[in-house]
């Protein structure tokens, strides 16, 4: 087998059959195009299609072939199509870590909540560089790599945080920690001195609006404050103690 890249895909195919592709049988698979590829090595993609070099492609299962790349952990979504007269296009999205979760130490998870590999020299600080959720109920027991992690804190937490990013990537830059509290709002550290921030997970763009208006007061006002409740309709809260919730 070789391998040729060329703008983020990679052509897999027989060198035999490549070289004889004018003499082979029309309809016989011969080569797989894969668009998408990032992290993933095409090789994994082929071998997990279970297709080989000389299917007719004609007769390949294509939602078959899309389930078992699918069932990749890397894998969010797959689309295979036919090319004729002899190839396959595979067009992939892989997912991309999202955030650490505390769940029997820190692995991490996509946006969607699904549990992704351990980290690996293929990782870069900005891949690794997110915050971590904690607080959450999950049975251990149900922990699956590429399967979403049940808990329903963790699909509110993650929902609310692509929302904050969109709005203001800058403040979820700077989130050490999320957790979850009893009134189904959040509490989360920021990174420099630990201050921690309190709010619901609604209306996520006007509740980072007044936190953004309050952040150059809050040092001037109190030397070191230590929480800030944003759970008030268009209201910052702050104080100097950790005392309450």
């Amino acid at each position: 087998m070789f391998l040729v890249m060329a703008g983020g895909s990679a052509v897999y195919a027989g060198n035999r059959l490549t070289e004889r592709s004018e003499e082979s049988p029309r309809f016989i698979l011969a080569a797989l195009e894969i668009e998408g590829l990032e992290r993933l090595e095409g090789r994994d993609v082929i071998s997990a299609t279970g297709l080989s070099v000389g299917d007719n492609i004609l007769d390949v299962d294509l939602r078959q072939v899309q389930d078992r790349i699918e069932d990749m952990s890397w894998v969010e979504r797959a689309l295979v199509l036919r090319k004729p007269p002899d190839r396959l296009i595979v067009s992939l999205v892989e997912r991309k870590r999202a955030a650490w979760v505390d769940v029997n130490g820190l692995r991490t998870v996509d946006a969607n909540g699904v549990l992704l590999p351990e980290v690996g020299s293929d990782d870069t600080y900005v891949d690794i560089d997110l915050p971590v959720i904690s607080g959450l109920s999950v049975n251990l027991d149900s922990l699956r790599e590429g399967k979403v992690v049940a808990d329903s804190n963790l699909v509110r937490i993650l929902a609310w945080l692509q929302k904050a990013n969109a709005f203001d990537q800058n403040f979820c830059m700077n989130i050490s920690e999320i957790m979850p509290m009893k009134d189904e709002a959040l509490r989360i550290i920021l990174v420099a001195d630990g201050l921690e921030v309190r709010l619901p997970t609604d209306n996520v763009a006007d509740r980072l609006q007044v936190l953004r208006a309050a952040m150059p007061r809050l040092y001037k006002d109190l030397r070191e404050p230590t929480y800030v409740d944003l759970r008030f309709a268009r209201q910052a809260v702050v104080g100097a103690d950790k005392g309450g919730s």
